[in-house]
């Protein structure tokens, strides 16, 4: 037992030196993992300079590049805390601790803000510093580089200045093709929906408006859509919307839309106009559409979407239930409230055919006004992305 306790009072020369080395060793880059593979991952050794299938479970060394092709993925995950997904079409290069360089592409990263140290990513242009933090770091192929922050904080540098700028969760920052900084700006709707998809599905949002709805077929009142009589023409109607943003430019939903209409069942005293009872028949109707939605300037304060789809509309007619199927059409401006809310304008165009559809007339000849039937809505109204998640990766 003395001999124990002396050894540890006065160990030998060499222990102090190793114990030191071991409490400072920092963990490597040949101890990052590739933890999974979907679709052609290809991995290019740091000694090497051709490309190669790369497997899941394999560990990556300071200088090994990958890439990924069209449609496929590649996890990787630091002994910082750092899990990165690369995504279609990246190109990318493991560098010393916690570092990843990205040529091109598109990369999802989640740090555990329970592990201490930075991790960084690095583009041609533009370097980019992150602790406890969710996000996306995209760079372009004309060398512009993005930094997304979901969660957490982030610092985004240039290389041509040094300049720095500061991120906070729901902004975005962006180094151009030149080295220019540009200040942080908060998300817009479509951007904040594409990046959370990095990290849970769905990705979506709920919504509802409200404005003005317009009828258009053989029973209106206004025919040539003279301006002076559209509010005579006019009624309310509301709307309910969900959707899934499948990127930053392209989504798709559903949309229930219930509208007053007071002209669809005006009486007309002509033989080739059926008489609509009053008393048994609604000037409701209710419209449920399927579309796709088209996002035109997803970076913009004030962004600019279109949108096609398919609709159904019911509504009772002369006590009876009557049914009318036709596409659909809209656009509108939105603009970011908050982290998750959206304000929005949209103008959507319904048409139904054949033209008895809405209103029962389909008189023909030069009394027929119209060969189909049309229900419009002007509305405004707020857009909300779910936020029932936590950060993490795909």
């Amino acid at each position: 037992m003395k001999y124990l306790i002396f050894a540890l009072l006065k160990p030998p020369r060499w222990f102090l030196p190793l114990l030191l080395g071991c409490m400072l060793a920092s963990p490597v880059a040949g101890q990052a993992t590739l933890e999974r593979v979907r679709g052609t991952v290809e991995r290019r050794p740091a000694a090497g300079t051709a490309w190669q299938a790369a497997d899941a479970d394999t560990r990556l060394s300071a200088g090994d590049g990958l890439r990924t092709g069209a449609n496929a993925r590649a996890r990787i995950a630091f002994p910082e805390g750092l899990r990165q997904s690369l995504r279609a079409n990246t190109v990318a290069v493991v560098k010393d601790r916690c570092i990843l360089e990205v040529e091109e592409g598109h990369v999802a990263f989640r740090k555990d803000p329970r592990r201490g140290g930075a991790c960084q990513f690095e583009s041609s242009t533009s370097v980019a510093r992150i602790t406890g933090t969710a996000g996306a770091w995209i760079v372009h192929a004309d060398g512009t580089s993005e930094l997304f922050i979901l969660t957490g904080q982030g610092f985004l540098f240039t290389r041509e200045t040094g300049r720095v700028v500061k991120l906070q969760a729901g902004e975005v920052a962006r180094v151009d093709a030149q080295g220019l900084l540009y200040e942080p700006r908060p998300m817009s709707a479509a951007e904040r929906q594409a990046i959370r998809g990095d990290f849970f599905r769905p990705a979506g949002y709920v919504g509802g408006h409200l404005g003005p709805t317009i009828y258009g077929g053989d029973r209106d009142l206004n025919p040539d859509n003279e301006v002076a009589k559209f509010w005579e023409s006019a009624g309310v109607g509301f709307g309910l919307e969900a959707g899934y943003q499948y990127s930053r430019r392209v989504g798709a939903g559903a949309l229930y839309m219930s509208g007053h209409y007071p002209t669809v069942n005006t009486p007309i005293e002509a033989p080739t106009y059926p008489a609509i009872d009053q008393a048994t028949s609604s000037k409701w109707r209710h419209h449920v559409a399927v579309y796709t939605r088209y996002h035109a300037f997803p970076e913009a304060r004030v962004g600019l979407y279109g949108q096609l789809g398919v609709t159904t509309s019911f509504g009772i007619v002369n006590d009876r239930v009557r049914t009318a199927i036709g596409p659909s059409y809209g656009f509108g401006f939105e603009t970011t409230l908050s982290r998750s809310l959206t304000m929005f304008v949209t103008y959507v165009n319904l048409r139904f055919f054949g033209d008895k559809a809405i209103d029962l007339a389909d008189p023909g000849g030069p009394a027929d006004v119209t060969d189909h039937d049309t229900m419009t809505f002007y509305s405004l109204g707020l857009r909300k992305t779910i936020q029932l998640y936590r950060p993490r990766l795909r």
